[in-house]
């Protein structure tokens, strides 16, 4: 019997998924279900972990808070995949009581997904952050994931070939006795489709906001969640985190009420906003224009409307509307869902 969670659009199924809750959760009571998650990394250890059962087809998912684990020298636990919704929110702050040994071992083909991984701030020892649990050199993945404040670490992986996709940085990541890959990621120093964390800028939420070429610059064979090329960073790819605005206020600096010119092979486009929503029962819906990639506009629509699942667009200066049908089960999001996707399409015209 399998267990699925969904993040945004991505459904991951596992062998039996283990709840975390820093704010709700209890090590006594809790029994590491969905309904009664346990509140640390040690509540889930002693009674999960000693059971002998917990392997890499098992998952830890973690509520938003911060979870501190110090590993003890000689201790036989190790980790399945590790998964949060948002890094910017969902803390890992981990080390080992000796020098030269891991703050966390991990199973080796398991996935890290959306979390902010650390040394504790209290750490005194000189470690690794992540280990694999063999002597040979084990695959790990990590998505949309923050790596932060390793001070006192000596080199941030060992013993496993790590594979991280839509990562940032803020140090020089180093491993021993392994290998690290990197696409859509920031790090200081890089080439390819990783930017050099020494030439751009990133705000609080870890937006890139100056230097380099990031917006649609990611690998081509990995795309965002709406089907276009990734960008580089926490903010691309399939697992992208659970926090819409930051990315979206980000996009939306620079745009202009007046008409915005993009290229599209040899040729500049004109794109126009000339959509208008409303509702059946007349309602009109309002609307910002986001971005324009590939010819394409992106558009942010309420979060809220009303249990509405029938939406007009009409184009201006046209007298007909167009349909477009929102299943009851969808929520509509502050940003485009597949339906409104399906009418900006480049050969209108009026959208180019």
């Amino acid at each position: 019997m399998s267990e699925s969670i969904q993040i945004n659009n991505e459904v991951l199924t596992f062998s039996k998924i283990w709840y975390l809750d820093a704010n709700n959760g209890s090590d006594t009571t809790g029994d590491g279900s969905k309904n009664k998650p346990f509140k640390t990394i040690q509540g889930f250890v002693s009674v999960a972990i000693s059971l002998g059962t917990v392997d890499n087809t098992h998952a830890v998912f973690f509520s938003p808070g911060t979870y501190v684990y110090v590993h003890t020298r000689g201790d036989s636990i190790f980790f399945p995949s590790l998964i949060g919704t948002n890094p910017l929110n969902t803390i890992i702050s981990t080390a080992n009581t000796h020098d030269w040994d891991p703050g966390i071992r991990l199973l080796t083909n398991v996935k890290l997904i959306g979390l902010t991984i650390q040394q504790n701030d209290a750490a005194s020892s000189i470690s690794y952050l992540l280990a694999a649990w063999t002597d040979g050199n084990d695959e790990v993945y990590f998505y949309n994931c923050i790596f932060n404040k390793f001070v006192r670490g000596y080199r941030t992986f060992s013993y496993l070939d790590a594979h991280f996709y839509n990562t940032i940085f803020t140090y020089a990541p180093s491993v021993v006795y392994g290998s690290m890959e990197f696409k859509n990621c920031v790090y200081p120093g890089g080439s390819g489709y990783n930017l050099n964390y020494n030439n751009i800028t990133f705000d609080q939420a870890y937006n890139i906001v100056s230097g380099g070429v990031w917006q649609n610059a990611g690998d081509p064979t990995i795309l965002n969640p709406d089907g276009t090329r990734s960008n580089i960073g926490i903010y691309g790819g399939p697992y992208y985190p659970n926090f819409i605005k930051p990315r979206w206020h980000l996009l939306n600096e620079g745009l202009k009420e007046e008409p915005y010119n993009i290229s599209v092979g040899s040729s500049a486009l004109e794109i126009l906003d000339n959509f208008e929503f409303q509702l059946e029962d007349g309602t009109i819906v309002p609307h910002e224009i986001i971005d324009y990639m590939g010819a394409k506009v992106r558009l942010k629509l309420p979060k809220d409307i009303s249990g509405q699942y029938k939406i007009y667009l009409k184009y201006k200066g046209e007298p007909t509307h167009k349909t477009i049908e929102v299943p009851p089960e969808t929520q509509i999001l502050s940003t485009s869902v597949p339906e409104l996707k399906k009418a900006f399409k480049p050969e209108r015209p009026k959208l180019l």
